[in-house]
Parts: C-alpha cells; sequence; structure tokens
C-alpha cells in the first residue's frame, strides 16, 4: 500500500513517500527513500487503504540502507484511531 510519512520534528514540509511491505494493526514493514532515520523517531505515517487514508503516529524500531539506495524501516504504531485501527484489522484478517 501507497504510504507518505515525515519526521515529526521536520512537519509535513519534508514529506517522503513509499509503500508497505507488511501492515498490522501493531505497525509495519517500509520501502521509502531518503536518508536513514534514527531508531526512536517519531513520524507521521499516512497509509493509503482501499477507501480511506489511515493517519498514525509511529516510531520507527528499525532502520537500514539497501545497496540499492533505497531504505528499510520498521515502524511501531504509537497513536492510531480506533476506526483507523479497526480498518487495518479488516484488511489483514
Amino acid at each position: 500500500m501507497a504510504i507518505e510519512w515525515f519526521e515529526v520534528e521536520r512537519g509535513p514540509s519534508a514529506v517522503r513517500s513509499g509503500h508497505t511491505l507488511n501492515l498490522s494493526v501493531g505497525g509495519a514493514l517500509l520501502d521509502t527513500t531518503g536518508e536513514e532515520v534514527a531508531v526512536g523517531e517519531r513520524l507521521v505515517m499516512i497509509v493509503q487503504l482501499l477507501y480511506r487514508h489511515v493517519a498514525g503516529v509511529v516510531e520507527a524500531r528499525s532502520c537500514r540502507v539497501e545497496p540499492n539506495g533505497g531504505l528499510r524501516m520498521g515502524v511501531q504504531f504509537l497513536a492510531l484511531a480506533d476506526l483507523d485501527r479497526a480498518a487495518i484489522a479488516h484488511l489483514t484478517a
């Protein structure tokens, strides 16, 4: 699924894009681009589901630069609205 995300400290003017390699109510594995993000960094992530956008605050739990220059990042949801959590749970059930 397509995503957009940005570091809380930098704000939406520094938005980046990518996609999820997996997604659950606990978090996601992202395939994206840009410079490495420190573990523990807080991000705002917007996921494009089939019929809605889901936005939540996540924390980077792992991050590595791939040989092709891409960025692979594991994130954990810290704040997610109940309806958005239900939409993700329904999608992944």
